[in-house]
């Protein structure tokens, strides 16, 4: 057994020893959406993102987006992080118990830092280099007699490269990306009996626990392919409206983890007033159910942009947006500093509400 491997296991076992000594209903197994990098933008905007991408985030969401850049847009570096915000006030519990049990169907959640280096996109073709990393330890069901918990962390670096073009006088656009990447990390699953509880408390000792602790290590790289199209409808008044489906290619990474292929649908409006823009946006995420989401599938979202300039961002910025939760961040684009911030949330896989925070820095020209 590796170091790495054993100290997964080691803080998965303790953690589950102190969940172990309190008792409440179970809750169900499901999971949320999950990509290979995610921009706060988006989370802001709900995740409605398939038609709007049109930024160094495109060959994320959707390549064929890369058409509706219009600047050249270099990010020379980029980091956020993001964490999760619990709603327990422990103060308010009776005993250690009752405030261990409270967390059941809950998660802690953090990604320590998402990296971006080096990023180029225009409207033919752009690039990405990035890494990431994520600890989630979630408690999925606490009972008198077990306990299911699942602790994953990883960190993964990687490429993305991809081309776009129009067809049809530039009502439809096209494009398709590759993407690469490497994973190093691991998920431990705990189902820990009423007998292995006794046999531990007994004997002093967590070495009764670890014949419930499955873990599966890996350290893998993998590769996908991404398509997307972008189809404009003839412009109404002042609004641009525009239709999108992409299909973002899975990734194994084996004992580190799964993100399936995934078919998404969006649908998108952009006016411009006087040099503020204003985007509606829906998604439609999963069509293939590949991912058994636990939470909405439906995505809506909102932008409203002062004045863009020439690094392809706003000097200001205010989303909202909705996936069964509402969310909101903002954007100021000071010279070539870019800050973001959203606050959105997820389902957990008890179908809870997981409420996060994130927060950027970027250098773009």
């Amino acid at each position: 057994m590796t170091l790495t491997k054993r100290f997964f296991q080691r803080v998965t076992v303790g953690l589950c020893w102190l969940v172990a000594l309190s008792g409440t209903v179970g809750s169900v197994q499901a999971g949320e959406y999950a990509a290979l990098r995610e921009s706060l933008r988006a989370r802001s905007m709900g995740g409605a993102f398939t038609a709007v991408a049109n930024d160094e985030y495109s060959l994320f969401y959707n390549p064929a987006g890369l058409r509706s850049v219009y600047y050249n847009i270099f990010t020379l570096v980029g980091a956020s992080t993001t964490f999760n915000k619990t709603t327990e006030d422990f103060s308010k519990e009776s005993n250690a118990s009752s405030a261990l049990s409270s967390y059941s169907g809950k998660r802690l959640y953090l990604e320590p830092i998402d990296l971006g280096l080096l990023s180029f996109v225009n409207s033919r073709f752009g690039w990405s280099i990035f890494g990431n990393s994520v600890f989630d330890f979630s408690i999925d069901s606490i009972s008198a007699s077990n306990v299911d918990a699942t602790f994953k962390a990883y960190g993964q670096l990687g490429g993305v490269l991809g081309g776009a073009w129009s067809f049809l006088d530039h009502q439809l656009d096209f494009g398709i990306s590759g993407k690469i990447a490497n994973r190093n990390g691991s998920e431990t699953t705990v189902t820990v009996t009423e007998q292995a509880i006794i046999d531990a408390y007994v004997s002093q000792n967590t070495a009764a626990l670890e014949n419930s602790v499955k873990t599966s290590y890996d350290k893998k790289t993998d590769y996908s392919a991404d398509v997307g199209v972008v189809y404009h409808l003839e412009s109404f008044y002042t609004l641009s409206p525009k239709l999108a489906l992409s299909y973002l290619g899975g990734l194994d990474f084996g004992g580190a983890g799964k993100i399936p292929g995934t078919l998404n649908f969006g649908a998108a409006t952009e006016s411009e007033f006087s040099g503020i823009d204003i985007i509606m946006a829906a998604d439609y995420v999963d069509l293939l159910d590949a991912q058994k989401l636990t939470g909405s599938k439906l995505r809506l979202g909102f932008e409203l942009g002062v004045e863009k300039l020439n690094n392809g961002h706003h000097i200001a910025s205010f989303r909202i947006g909705h996936n069964g939760y509402l969310s909101n961040g903002i954007s100021l684009n000071l010279w070539k500093l870019k800050i973001d911030y959203a606050q959105y949330s997820q389902t957990t896989s008890s179908g809870l509400e997981d409420k996060r925070k994130s927060l950027g820095f970027s250098l773009v020209f």
